[in-house]
């Protein structure tokens, strides 16, 4: 561009100069826009992982860069409506997985819809989440006695290790940290006396 302006003002070529500018001006702008493009179809390839802080990060960075793009101001409200049909369809899943009595999955799901909704989404369904909790720690907790009962100590401590890691706060944590060392020698013992 700066050779365009000599090339004017310098020599007077004005007319090649107009010429030779509107063409550099086409390939950046085209150049700009395969790389728009590019990033673009980062983001919705991060929207189909589920990576939504990441797509609207990447978003907030693309409008600084180009904020003139047209291109761009879809973007945002893709982000937007990915997240609240994933949230839809997660609360969808939710609800017939309550239905079904499916409680690892009724949790699984929970941990995922967590994630999006609002204080406000939150304690709609608070009565529903709290007894799919109550329900994931009482399943645990029985996983975990009929394991010890059945003298099968490496899913004992598979258990007791799952309820050390999803309730930590919980009193029951509190007694399976305590019998995991004993759990750990019987199951030593268990191994040796196989062999």
């Amino acid at each position: 561009l700066v050779l365009c302006q000599d090339m004017e003002q310098l020599f007077g070529y004005a007319e090649e100069a107009d010429e030779a500018r509107e063409r550099v001006l086409e390939i950046r702008n085209a150049k700009q826009a395969a790389q728009i493009d590019e990033k673009i179809s980062g983001v919705h390839r991060m929207l189909e992982r589920g990576s939504w802080r990441k797509a609207e990060l990447a978003a907030t960075r693309l409008h600084r860069l180009y904020p003139d793009s047209p291109k761009l101001q879809e973007l945002e409200q893709n982000i937007k409506i990915a997240m609240e049909d994933r949230k839809r369809m997660l609360h969808s899943h939710f609800v017939s997985s309550i239905a079904s009595g499916d409680t690892e999955r009724s949790m699984g799901i929970l941990r995922e819809l967590d994630r999006y909704l609002s204080p406000e989404e939150a304690e709609a369904i608070r009565a529903s989440a709290q007894e799919v909790i109550n329900g994931h720690r009482e399943l645990l907790s029985n996983r975990f006695r009929e394991a010890v009962s059945a003298h099968e100590w490496g899913e004992a401590i598979r258990a007791g290790e799952h309820i050390m890691m999803e309730y930590p706060m919980d009193t029951m944590a509190a007694e399976v940290g305590e019998m995991m060392d004993r759990l750990h020698e019987r199951q030593q013992a268990s191994e040796s006396a196989s062999e």
